[in-house]
């Protein structure tokens, strides 16, 4: 079974789909942190749509990536 990658446009939203891909993780888990603050919460991108910043989504992989460093 062949894992989907996916990479982030430069800038723009980024879909609930796509957003587990890049970080690896599933919907229930991405639910928790998103209610208890630990992840930013989605905007309304349209109509029917939600999605995340993507540069909200960089600034807060790249925090993660420079408190693991530490």
């Amino acid at each position: 079974m062949s894992k989907e990658t996916y990479v982030m446009p430069s800038a723009g939203f980024v879909r609930e789909k796509d957003l587990l891909t890049v970080l690896s993780i599933g919907r229930t888990t991405l639910a928790r942190w998103v209610a208890s603050g630990r992840f930013p919460e989605a905007v309304n991108i349209g109509v029917k749509a939600k999605g995340w910043s993507v540069d909200v989504v960089r600034e807060w992989i790249s925090e993660r990536s420079t408190s693991a460093t530490k």
